[in-house]
């Protein structure tokens, strides 16, 4: 779908005064990644990888306390997250997006792909367990259930900067192509909430998607084709709750993490090819993205493991 297209549909079901989520979901589903029968298996690849990661910087995911930042519209990471031996998962979203029916389509597809999902799943929790969690999510009559089984607790409408639970009391913080979606200063309030709920070795970690969100539809238009627009030119086409997306480039998130007092464990860069030959040959850029090097432009994925710089000196905060 032509970009300009996508992002006048957005601006039109955003604008709505009542259905624009109801509509904007009928035309994902037809159109859109909702439609996607491999995504529930991706996001438990998702899940192994933030395993990983965790199990590299910390003890490891198996009976830990997990909260997420933007579910949106199913609940495929917790679930695989659950599959991966969490203890609880609360995920909390701005918007109350979840559909009681993409849950059951995804757990129906994770059913039907039991030995993929133990070889995926291999390295980063027990084989036995996963079978018994995917058995006991099989047998889930509905989506509520799906959720008890899971451990995974529901919070919508929520603001995760301000989160109603005690110091202490999460083990890791995570989010999956989620802080893009959200401005710079709720992102440094958010981190430090993170901070506040984080027990002694707690860890965050976060995916960040920093592509123009039109080129997954668009393969027209490659993943930096909005940086050549101004500010006030991309709030035009984008300043809606369906297509935000505040453009940062890394070195804006890394400054974030210290304003925020996290200390950076692990940080992996992507950068997308056919962007930087783009760049490089002389694509044109707003002023604001104007003598950045071509190599952080071009960058389209960050992925970011980190702790509270208290945790990490083990007493009291210090700034960063």
């Amino acid at each position: 779908m032509n970009w300009k297209v996508k992002a006048a549909v957005q601006r039109a079901c955003a604008a709505m005064p009542v259905g624009g989520g109801a509509v904007y979901y009928a035309l994902q589903r037809a159109f859109g990644m909702l439609d996607d029968p491999d995504r529930p298996l991706w996001m438990i690849r998702v899940a192994a990888r933030i395993a990983e990661d965790v199990g590299r910087a910390g003890p490891g995911l198996h009976g830990k306390r997990v909260l997420e930042v933007g579910t949106g519209w199913r609940v495929d990471l917790p679930v695989g997250l659950f599959l991966c031996g969490a203890g609880s998962i609360d995920t909390y979203d701005v918007n109350r997006y979840l559909r009681p029916g993409l849950v059951m389509e995804a757990v129906a597809r994770l059913a039907a792909q039991r030995q993929q999902i133990v070889n995926t799943l291999a390295g980063v929790a027990d084989g036995a367990d996963v079978e018994r969690r995917l058995d006991a999510l099989a047998r889930a009559p509905d989506a509520r259930s799906v959720l008890e089984i899971a451990g995974i607790r529901y919070h919508a409408p929520a603001d995760a900067t301000r989160i109603d639970r005690p110091a202490g009391s999460v083990d890791l913080h995570v989010s999956f192509t989620v802080l893009q979606l959200i401005p710079y200063d709720t992102l440094v309030a958010l981190l430090r909430e993170s901070s506040r709920l984080l027990s002694a070795g707690g860890l965050a970690w976060h995916q960040v998607d920093l592509s123009d969100p039109f080129a997954r539809s668009d393969r027209s238009i490659t993943r930096a084709n909005f940086l050549r627009f101004t500010d006030d030119e991309w709030r035009r086409w984008s300043d809606n709750r369906f297509g935000y997306h505040n453009r940062l480039r890394a070195a804006d998130y890394e400054r974030l993490y210290r304003e925020a007092g996290h200390e950076i464990l692990d940080w992996r860069a992507d950068v997308d090819e056919r962007s930087r030959a783009d760049l490089a040959n002389g694509f044109p850029l707003s002023d604001r993205f104007r003598g950045l090097p071509v190599e952080m432009l071009a960058t389209d994925t960050i992925r970011v493991v980190s702790r509270p710089v208290r945790v990490a000196h083990g007493g009291s905060h210090q700034e960063a």
